[in-house]
């Protein structure tokens, strides 16, 4: 006798089952058996879109979540994410993809203020002011009534096919965000809609959402930052102090993500951290270097006076050694550093010597004298 499958009995012995139940329970199970795992298969390497530090994050067919408190930089790491996907790189951060297509869905802004963030994208990945629709798009929904939001992102995605969805305000997909169906309900959309087998590619899905209030409290918020957290496979928090923005992973189902930072420099353009740290020290390096040689300027013309008023008061000229007890006197330092600069401001034209009598330079000699930075 023939071996029969299983999908094959369902069918085929359903006495107590209507026809169509049975079609929908062989249908179920031919999918079931479609996705069992095998010893034979080889395991696909996850695909990141991003890199820091040689550590992959943002998978392609898989969530990921940036969380941090309301106002502390969530746009502005997306953004700065956004053009290092453009540019190939930004900063520590490298992108993997060639050619990588963005889709950026915006729920909490104006439009005037998103129109602000995907200019400054654009600079920061080094483009003109230029639409890049083919790989960059943004989309300001507001306005849209929560169902629609989620409808838009759906019609999108299956439209432009991006490699990489920035969910700038996923609580806003949503109406309650502690009610436990609606969060699973949509988690469970957003992890169909990052596979190949519901999109046509595997997706990176990013989804933005704030901690909870409280100081110490980390969270995301309400059941649907819980379920966000328990499938994301990479949480990244971001946190602002002062001028400096720092992202951090608390979550990961690999290889943790290396801490990295941003800041604005002096004209309000965002910068790299550590270029911008890099170049401050050395600006203050510098600062305190050229304050050092004004200070010892100073003090050389001081002392270039000081040896001028004690030939003045000697009548225009001095002996030598006369000269080096009087230096001493007034500058309290030992007999070779008083020999030392006399010796050095003869050679200067600063002061002449005459057999043992030293004298003032002439007017021509004196106008001449070299940078004071040659002592």
């Amino acid at each position: 006798r023939q071996k029969m499958s299983v999908v094959d009995i369902i069918v085929n012995n359903s006495e107590t089952q209507a026809p169509e139940q049975d079609a929908e329970k062989a249908k179920l199970l031919k999918k079931l058996y479609s996705l069992r795992l095998s010893a034979e298969e080889e395991i696909e390497e996850d695909q990141y879109m991003l890199e820091i530090d040689g550590t992959g994050f943002f998978a392609k067919g898989d969530l990921s979540a940036i969380k941090a408190k309301a106002k502390h930089g969530k746009t502005n790491a997306i953004s700065v994410m956004a053009a290092a996907l453009l540019k190939a790189f930004w900063g520590p951060l490298v992108c993997r993809i060639t050619n990588s297509k963005i889709l950026w869905f915006d729920t909490e802004q104006r439009r005037g203020d998103a129109l602000k963030v995907y200019l400054r994208t654009l600079k920061m990945a080094g483009l003109p002011k230029k639409d890049m629709y083919d790989r960059f798009q943004m989309f300001p929904l507001r306005s849209f009534m929560n169902d629609d939001k989620m409808e838009s992102l759906k019609e999108l995605i299956m439209d432009f096919q991006p490699d990489i969805v920035f969910v700038d305000g996923i609580v806003d997909l949503m109406l309650n965000f502690n009610d436990v169906e609606q969060s699973k309900k949509l988690i469970d959309d957003l992890m169909r809609l990052s596979t190949k087998e519901e999109s046509g590619k595997d997706i990176a899905i990013v989804c933005v959402l704030h901690t909870n209030k409280a100081t110490e409290d980390d969270n995301m918020r309400g059941h649907l930052g819980t379920i966000l957290t328990q499938k994301a496979g990479t949480v990244l928090k971001v946190t602002k102090k002062d001028n400096m923005f720092t992202i951090s992973n608390t979550e990961s189902r690999n290889k943790e993500v290396p801490e990295w930072s941003f800041c604005f420099d002096e004209n309000g353009d965002i910068a790299d951290a550590t270029e911008m740290v890099a170049r401050m020290t050395q600006e203050h390096k510098m600062k305190r270097e050229a304050e050092k040689q004004e200070k010892k300027d100073a003090e050389v013309q001081k002392l270039i006076e000081t040896i001028k008023d004690i030939i003045r008061k000697n009548g225009g000229k001095i002996d030598r050694t006369d000269l080096r007890n009087e230096i001493m006197r007034e500058t309290g330092k030992k007999v070779a550093t008083a020999n030392g600069y006399i010796r050095k401001y003869i050679n200067a034209g600063i002061i002449k010597q005459s057999n043992n009598y030293v004298f003032i330079a002439d007017e021509a000699a004196d106008s001449n004298q070299q940078s004071l930075s040659f002592f």
